[in-house]
């Protein structure tokens, strides 16, 4: 792996979940544990920057102890707590027990044009979203139990999706005609680590990333360093805002193409991936003053 960036001030870490800090099968965190550990020993902020809904990052943020700010449906919103450091910020809108900063289109937009367009196109492919599918089948496409399952329904800004086609070029086709319709409709598609993903456009990580770092900027009252983690395409985008950026390989497929320069690579996927690559980077700051 590379050497993190030289410091320009205290890290703050913006990570991906699924296949990233959480292991691809069994959504584990348990390798991740020292590193864990330590950021939350350090006081480093941990920003988690997922494709989930904000029902889902709040089970892990528990599970976690995490009370820091989070980023869903990869970057429908970006989610402060009205608490503790964050108690005084004045973005975004008071929604519970949180300011939100909305970067994306409604889920009602979202599904109301994808159920339009798999009207029309039904042919050789057919499109599938979550709001298409019960809990049983998204447990079976995910392994995840069935109140995670239910959670994960609980769209605000966004639409997974599969396309099951008659043959994988069918499916090609179909994903091609569906992102230029996108485009023509002030959406698009990006790829996660299990299902493509339907969003506004504009729409994307990294523009939430942006946005939260210089709010966090202005919190710590100087300059940060940040972090940013993740394992798929959705990623790069986060990656590309970062001052450090890592990159976890996926089990079968490796690393994604199009990471900035001087991405960090770790060399094993999943928590234990994450737990080393970060762990290397906190070392390098902290021995370099950060």
């Amino acid at each position: 792996m590379s050497p993190p960036a030289i410091p320009r001030g205290p890290a703050v870490v913006f990570t991906d979940l699924d296949g990233s800090l959480l292991d691809h099968h069994g959504y584990s965190h348990a390798g991740a544990a020292p590193t864990l550990a330590r950021i939350r020993e350090k006081g480093t902020p941990l920003i988690l920057v997922t494709s989930k809904t904000r029902s889902e990052v709040e089970e892990i943020r528990r599970e976690l102890g995490n009370a820091d700010p989070f980023i869903v449906e990869n970057g429908g919103a970006a989610y402060f707590p009205r608490s503790g450091p964050y108690r005084c910020l004045a973005a975004g809108e008071e929604t519970g027990a949180y300011r939100r900063i909305a970067f994306g289109r409604s889920y009602g937009e979202i599904r109301a044009f994808l159920c339009s367009l798999g009207r029309q196109e039904n042919r050789a492919a057919t499109i599938r979203g979550f709001g298409d599918m019960d809990v049983e089948e998204i447990m079976a496409l995910t392994g995840l139990d069935a109140a995670r399952a239910g959670m994960a329904q609980r769209r605000e800004f966004s639409e997974p999706f599969l396309i099951a086609g008659e043959s994988d070029a069918a499916a090609a086709a179909c994903l091609r005609k569906l992102a230029a319709a996108a485009r023509r409709r002030g959406f698009t598609i990006t790829r996660g680590g299990r299902f493509h993903h339907l969003l506004g456009a504009g729409q994307n990580k990294g523009r939430a990333v942006a946005a939260a770092a210089r709010i966090m900027q202005g919190l710590a009252g100087g300059e940060i360093t940040t972090v940013g983690v993740g394992d798929s395409e959705n990623d790069l985008t986060m990656l590309a805002v970062v001052d450090i950026p890592v990159l976890i390989p996926r089990p079968c497929r490796g690393f994604p193409a199009g990471a900035p320069a001087g991405t960090i690579r770790a060399t094993r996927p999943g928590s234990e991936g994450w737990n080393e690559a970060i762990g290397k980077v906190l070392d390098g700051l902290t021995g370099a003053g950060g």
